[in-house]
């Protein structure tokens, strides 16, 4: 198992923003599991699309996204993270969220970029139903 890290900010001025990834690759599955970890803001852009796409190139068959500990993120990082899992499509994979915080959730379902992903395993996040119950996740995750 390898972990691969960097950190975006970590000055006074800003919050903790980290993007890691843990490949895998011991077993038959080929796995790879991608965090995003504090505030992520556009200035950090360019440092999480270049490590984005140098991951991209790993052979894996099963990918991860965990958004868990990620407080926020801004248009510019975010439309990385599609570019990402567009990229990861094309290739035959799918970026499955493994958890997330229900902000970001916010966010993604109302720009509608929740068809990038798959989200089959965060149909079981008791959390994420009750942020949900009254909103139009819970309408989208009974298709």
């Amino acid at each position: 198992m390898t972990e691969i890290k960097k950190i975006l900010a970590c000055d006074t001025a800003t919050t903790l923003a980290i993007v890691a990834a843990t490949i895998d690759f011991g077993s038959r599955e080929k796995l790879v599991e991608v965090r995003l970890e504090g505030v992520i803001l556009s200035e950090h852009t360019a440092a999480l699309r270049d490590f984005l796409r140098n991951i991209s190139y790993f052979p894996g068959n099963k990918w991860t996204l965990q958004l868990e500990n990620l407080e926020l993120i801004s248009m510019r990082p975010l439309r990385a993270l599609t570019r990402f899992a567009h990229v990861l499509r094309r290739k035959g994979c799918e970026l499955e969220i493994a958890g997330i915080q229900p902000a970001i959730l916010a966010t993604i379902l109302d720009l509608g970029l929740n068809e990038l992903f798959s989200w089959e395993r965060m149909k079981h996040h008791s959390h994420l139903r009750r942020v949900a119950s009254g909103h139009k996740f819970s309408a989208m995750m009974q298709k």
